[in-house]
């Protein structure tokens, strides 16, 4: 009887852990998906966010042919100087807003511009991890607030490696 009481209560917090852990896939459009640790809510045509402990994980999805833009001119344009910071202006909209670092790497042949910002003085987390990733004419943007780094780090990159293009 005592051993039954011992694995019970061994065993039923990891079985709400496993629960919990559990992530929803979320397809974006006819070749993309990306899970979250909850269902997000789609907060407007191309964007969808969800708030999960001590982070904020949003994806939004940006077609350019709709701006007119070909998949060759943006091809051309992603290699130009200076086009790191000139995508970064759509992220610093707020008072205190930077750029706390900024690459550009490459995913499945697919050029990709990795940020973390700091968020400005009104955001109520303390960094924003970014990405844009170029696909043709379209932009997926995966990003995610935190408050604590360490805390989210491991649910961060579980999020951005998520990403799946079919």
């Amino acid at each position: 009887m005592k051993m039954r009481k011992f694995l019970a209560l061994f065993f039923l917090p990891l079985l709400a852990f496993a629960t919990v852990s559990d992530w929803e896939t979320l397809q974006i459009d006819s070749r993309t998906s990306i899970s979250f640790p909850l269902t997000p809510e789609k907060t407007r045509d191309n964007m969808w966010s969800i708030v999960s402990g001590n982070a904020k994980y949003m994806m939004r999805i940006e077609d350019l042919e709709k701006r007119g833009v070909d998949s060759a001119s943006l091809a051309s344009i992603v290699r130009q100087p200076n086009v790191l910071d000139a995508f970064s202006k759509g992220f610093l909209t707020d008072e205190g807003s930077s750029i706390l670092s900024k690459k550009i790497s490459t995913w499945n042949g697919y050029t990709v511009f990795d940020y973390v910002f700091n968020p400005g003085k009104n955001s109520q987390y303390q960094k924003l991890y970014a990405k844009l990733i170029f696909v043709g004419v379209k932009t997926y943007a995966p990003a995610v607030f935190v408050n604590d780094e360490k805390l989210s780090q491991g649910n961060r990159e579980k999020f951005f490696n998520s990403f799946r293009l079919n």
